[in-house]
C-alpha cells in the first residue's frame, strides 16, 4: 500500500521512461541543428539576392533602429522618434574610405535636405547642380507607413542605382514612421500636418559628412557652381563664418501664360548664374514683360519670411552684405553646424518649424550675411489642400507650442540676451 501523498517511483527501465527520453534527446539534439542550418541558408539565399549600387549601397536594414539622440535636450521629440525607425540607405563613397576629414579641411558643403520618396526627380535636380560641382547631400527620406516600406525600398534602390554617378556623394536615411494613424487609416496616408519636418531635418543634419552645410528645401536648386563659389567664400570669411549664416536668395520659378503645371520642369531650363537671373526677374526694370516669371521667394505672401533679404540691394551686389534679423525671418544659407541650436521637433507639419529656428540662431549670436553671386530657384508645386477647420486645428497647437514651450525654452536659455534687447 502507498501512503497518502505519495509518488510512485518510475523505474528507468520501463518503457515509456525510455521512451519519453529518447524522443527528448532527439529533439534537443536536432532542432538546434535544423534552426542554425535554416538560418544560415536563408542568409546565403538574401545576400546572394542584395544588389550593390556601384558600392554606394551600403548597408540596408528593413528592420532600422531607434533614434539615438540625447533625451535630456529639449529639442527633441522623443516620443515621436520612438514610432520612428531610421535605416542608413546609401552613403557616400568618399565617406565609406573615410575621407570625411580631408573633405572638411577642403571646406565641403553639405546641402541638408528631407523629403518624401515620391520627390525623387527634385533630389536629382538638386545632385545636378550640388554634387557635380563637388557638393555632398544628406537627405532623410520620409515614408509614412510601414506597409510602403518595401515597396518605397525597392523603387528607391532602382532610383539610386540608375543614378548612381549622380548619388555618389550623397548620404541618405529612410525614416518609417510607425505612430498609429487613427483616422488617416482609411485614406491610406497619414495627414501632411503631422509631416515631422524638423525631426527630418535633424536627422539629415546629424548625417552631414562635412561641418558647414546648406540648409534648403528639396524643391530648390542652387545656380550652377553654386557650391565651388560658396567654398571660396568661406575660405575667404575665415573664422568669422564660426558664428555667421551665409544666405542664398530663394526666388520662385512660376508658371508662364503657356506653360500648365511644373511636372516637366528641368533643373537645366533655369537661369544658371546671375547675369541670366535678373532678366526673368519681376520687379527689377521700369517695365514689365513676358519673361518675368521669377520673383523673390513668397515676398508677397509672407513679406517677413525673405524680405529682410533686401533683394534690391542684391540686384546690385558685387561684395557680401549683412542683414538685420527680423521676427519670422526664415531664409535659406550656409553654416557651420558644430555648436549649433538644432531644429525644435515639436513643430510638426506647416507653421513655425523655420523661423523658430533661426530666431534661437539669432539670440545664440549668430549674424546673417547675403552672399552676392548665389541664389535658389523654388520650382512651384501645387499644395495639399486643407478644410479651413482643419487649418485652424493644426495652426492653434503649433501657436500654443511657440508660445508656452518653445519661446519658455527660449527665456529660459537667453534670459541675459532677451533682457538686454529689451
Amino acid at each position: 500500500m502507498m501512503r497518502p501523498g505519495s509518488r510512485r517511483r518510475r523505474s528507468l527501465s520501463s518503457p515509456n521512461y525510455y521512451y519519453r527520453f529518447k524522443v527528448e534527446t532527439i529533439v534537443a539534439f536536432f532542432v538546434p541543428v535544423y534552426l542554425f542550418f535554416t538560418i544560415t541558408l536563408y542568409y546565403k539565399a538574401s545576400k546572394s539576392k542584395s544588389k550593390s549600387l556601384n558600392s554606394i549601397l551600403l548597408q540596408v536594414n528593413l528592420q532600422g533602429r531607434k533614434s539615438d539622440y540625447p533625451s535630456s535636450d529639449p529639442h527633441f521629440d522623443n516620443k515621436t522618434r520612438s514610432f520612428l525607425e531610421i535605416t542608413p540607405f546609401v552613403c557616400a563613397e568618399e565617406v565609406a574610405k573615410s575621407v570625411v576629414n580631408a573633405q572638411r579641411r577642403n571646406g565641403a558643403i553639405t546641402a541638408v535636405t528631407q523629403m518624401t520618396a515620391d520627390k525623387l526627380q527634385r533630389l536629382t535636380h538638386l545632385a545636378s547642380h550640388w554634387v557635380v560641382d563637388g557638393g555632398y547631400i544628406s537627405v532623410a527620406i520620409y515614408i509614412p507607413d510601414e506597409e510602403m516600406a518595401e515597396d518605397t525600398f525597392k523603387n528607391l534602390q532602382l532610383y539610386f542605382e540608375e543614378n548612381a554617378a549622380l548619388f555618389k556623394r550623397v548620404v541618405a536615411q529612410l525614416v518609417v514612421d510607425k505612430r498609429p494613424k487613427g483616422d488617416y487609416k482609411k485614406s491610406g496616408w497619414r495627414s501632411p500636418h503631422e509631416y515631422p519636418v524638423n525631426i527630418l531635418r535633424n536627422i539629415a543634419l546629424e548625417k552631414a559628412p562635412s561641418d558647414h552645410i546648406m540648409y534648403v528645401d528639396v524643391d530648390f536648386i542652387p545656380s550652377v557652381d553654386a557650391h565651388s563659389h560658396l567654398v571660396q567664400q568661406l575660405s575667404l570669411m575665415g573664422a568669422s563664418m564660426k558664428k555667421m549664416a551665409l544666405i542664398l536668395p530663394a526666388f520662385e520659378r512660376k508658371l508662364s501664360k503657356h506653360e500648365k503645371d511644373s511636372s516637366s520642369m528641368e533643373s537645366f531650363l533655369l537661369p544658371t548664374n546671375k547675369a541670366d537671373l535678373l532678366p526673368f526677374v519681376t520687379d527689377v526694370g521700369v517695365d514689365s514683360n513676358a519673361n518675368e516669371i521669377i520673383a523673390p521667394f513668397h515676398l508677397e505672401e509672407f513679406p517677413p519670411g525673405h524680405g529682410p533679404t533686401q533683394f534690391p540691394k542684391w540686384f546690385t551686389a558685387s561684395e557680401p552684405y549683412q542683414v538685420d534679423y527680423v521676427y519670422q525671418f526664415e531664409p535659406y544659407f550656409v553654416i557651420n553646424k558644430v555648436g549649433m541650436p538644432p531644429f525644435w521637433e515639436y513643430f510638426r507639419g506647416r507653421y513655425f518649424n523655420k523661423f523658430s529656428w533661426v530666431g534661437e540662431l539669432f539670440l545664440a549670436g549668430y549674424s546673417f550675411y547675403v552672399d552676392p553671386s548665389c541664389f535658389l530657384i523654388h520650382i512651384n508645386h501645387e499644395y495639399h489642400e486643407f478644410q479651413d477647420s482643419e487649418i485652424s486645428n493644426h495652426q492653434l497647437q503649433m501657436m500654443r507650442e511657440f508660445d508656452e514651450r518653445f519661446n519658455g525654452y527660449l527665456y529660459e536659455k537667453y534670459r541675459r540676451v532677451l533682457e538686454q534687447k529689451d
